[in-house]
């Protein structure tokens, strides 16, 4: 009996071992000072925000900003208070750049963010969520949750919203934040997390394979510390397109050739016989 009950907890302590919770993907605006500019897409609508909030927002959806309440922290903000007599729905996307989940089919991912808004009922702004596994336009979006009561408080007093993902395992996705609220103030996003529980295996992690130098001019570089058997490589654009493919077959260090580029961010996907490891790449 005692033999039986040493080997149930040999095997749960091996298990245990092998499950990973990983940050596939992260954002909590303190290092952007500019979404475009890190990859991430906006869609404006053709209303002019009231008063100083012009200025503010500089003809974009979203801005990332330091309200003085919030200060030090930044957020990822957008307003749905607009001139004109007649109060007219904002339609303001922020989306993310694409988030691979390939390496995660039939394990669990959840989505967590904070929302607030910046006024009380009615004029608190709500939005909806919604999700994409094929590009950023518009029309490529299902809902995946609508807000309906935002708190006025500080962000760092907020409760994370949670969002299951993991439907959507073995995919790669967009993520967007819609502010379509009508006549209200101001909302913020802030501290977006995707993360996933799958099986890992000791050798093909993000130590152990690193790209450089990263951003890359011409020749990107990839060191394979562990000698791990790669099968192929996939370069992604941020739209989500195959740029760059080809059959490996390696398990040493080899180089790729990015000068035909266009400047902009892209993701390299490296395959093993088991695992799938996706690299984010800046190229200038």
């Amino acid at each position: 009996m005692k033999k039986a009950v040493l080997l149930i907890v040999l095997f749960f302590g091996i298990c245990q071992k092998n499950i990973a919770q990983t940050t596939i993907f992260s954002e909590d605006f303190q290092e952007l000072t500019n979404l475009s500019a890190m990859g991430w897409w906006q869609y404006n609508d053709t209303n002019t925000p009231f008063g100083s909030y012009q200025a503010t927002f500089l003809n974009e959806a979203w801005g990332i900003i330091e309200w003085a309440a919030e200060s030090p922290n930044y957020v990822a903000s957008s307003t749905s208070w607009f001139t004109g007599t007649t109060p007219t729905p904002a339609d303001r996307w922020m989306i993310t750049p694409i988030i691979d989940l390939t390496g995660y089919l039939g394990a669990p991912v959840s989505l967590s963010f904070n929302a607030r808004a910046h006024d009380v009922p009615p004029y608190a702004d709500n939005f909806d969520l919604k999700i994409s596994t094929t590009d950023y336009e518009k029309t490529s979006f299902t809902n995946l949750y609508t807000s309906t009561s935002n708190p006025n408080v500080l962000i760092s007093q907020t409760t994370p919203t949670v969002i299951d993902l993991s439907n959507y395992g073995g995919e790669m996705i967009y993520l967007a934040w819609v502010n379509n609220y009508t006549n209200g103030n101001l909302l913020s996003i802030d501290n977006i997390e995707v993360v996933g529980t799958a099986l890992s295996t000791s050798s093909f992690t993000t130590n152990n394979i690193s790209v450089s130098p990263n951003p890359v001019k011409d020749i990107l570089s990839i060191s394979n510390k562990n000698n791990v058997k790669l099968s192929n490589y996939t370069l992604i654009d941020n739209n989500g397109r195959i740029i760059k493919e080809s059959s490996l077959n390696v398990d040493s260090n080899f180089i790729i050739d990015v000068s035909d580029l266009s400047n902009g961010i892209y993701f390299l996907k490296l395959v093993s016989e088991n695992e799938t490891l996706t690299k984010k790449i800046i190229k200038n």
